[in-house]
């Protein structure tokens, strides 16, 4: 019996591993919050912010939802050409009874290289947590056919929790231009941090995940001589990112007119057993440095319908310096 539970367990344990950690979770509206893959990013505009973004999943009839959170806060030392922030990932999913926590902090060096070009490379160290429970999984003696019911109680002994933290380390860098282009590389989990099972012994390392990023943006009415408003942008942003065997490539177009931004992204994921698409609509508007968008992601095709189902996601962020700055034009770059 004992090495029932301990094979049913292993087995359960490693179903979880490998759907969960195959490939971590991306914001939705990563070319607003680059800093969630590219803590570098941070630093781009040199300024004090906070925010938060959510992503909230529904799988309607079944009943299953999840809720992925992504905070921060950041600030500029001025003096001494260096920003600090601090991230928040949350990701949980409440039928299958995980939940995934990890607190990053980031110190980040500016560098000027010429009068045109700055570098801000980075190094980032924080705390994870992941936790499995599965008391709140349904098992076959809690199903009643008859009544069409699922029994509260179980007499399965594989019922447990399992929990366990990790230290992890990354490294970042962005580069830019005072005009309109920005490349940024980034590398989380670069000590490919141990998870250990205590219910098994099971060991698993995290993969590092390493990540291009490259925008552009382009002012459609430099010499305001269309009906455009005077401060309208089209922004190109890409993300490259790879963990494993698994790939995700994003590509995000923006149009910002004024203070209102509206856009659409699609993301092409390359896992190792399916590929699939998806597409993303997002909008969103600035007012008194107060930044708030809205993300709607559509799968495209049965093979992404069955991996990504429709999200929505909102974001919020407070750029405490916008009052201080008085800035009218909404350009990443100025």
């Amino acid at each position: 019996m004992k090495q029932r539970i301990y094979f049913l367990t292993l087995c359960l344990w490693t179903l979880v591993v490998s759907s969960l950690w195959g490939q971590e979770k991306f914001l939705n509206s990563l070319h607003r919050y680059p800093a969630s893959m590219n803590p570098s990013f941070h630093a781009f505009q040199e300024s004090t912010k906070i925010g938060v973004a959510s992503e909230f999943i529904s799988e309607g009839k079944s009943g299953d939802f999840s809720q992925h959170t992504y905070a921060f806060g950041t600030t500029f030392f001025e003096s001494y050409n260096f920003q600090l922030a601090v991230d928040f990932y949350n990701n949980k999913l409440n039928t299958a009874g995980y939940n995934y926590s990890n607190v990053l902090a980031t110190y980040a060096y500016k560098l000027r290289l010429d009068y045109n070009w700055v570098l801000y490379p980075a190094i980032s160290a924080g705390y994870g947590s992941y936790r499995f429970d599965f008391n709140n999984l349904v098992f076959q003696d809690q199903l009643d056919i008859l009544s069409g019911r699922i029994r509260p109680v179980t007499q399965d002994p594989i019922i447990a929790s399992d929990n366990y933290g990790f230290f992890d380390v990354g490294f970042s860098a962005m580069l830019r231009n005072d005009e309109n282009f920005v490349v940024g590389l980034s590398v989380k989990h670069l000590n490919q941090p141990a998870l250990k099972s205590k219910e098994t012994g099971t060991s698993v390392n995290l993969d590092m995940l390493m990540n291009l990023q490259l925008g552009y943006e382009l002012d459609i009415n430099r010499y305001g001589q269309n009906r455009l408003p005077d401060y309208s942008f089209l922004y190109l942003f890409t993300s490259i990112s790879r963990q494993g065997k698994e790939m995700r490539n994003s590509f995000f177009q923006e149009v910002t007119l004024s203070n209102v931004f509206v856009g659409i992204s699609e993301h092409i994921n390359m896992l190792e057993g399916a590929n699939f698409t998806d597409f993303g609509l997002h909008a969103g508007m600035y007012i008194n440095g107060i930044e708030f968008g809205v993300n709607y992601r559509v799968p495209f095709g049965a093979a992404a319908q069955f991996y990504v189902p429709n999200s929505l996601e909102l974001n919020l962020a407070f750029d405490l310096m916008a009052p201080r700055r008085r800035r009218s034009n909404f350009s990443r770059f100025y």
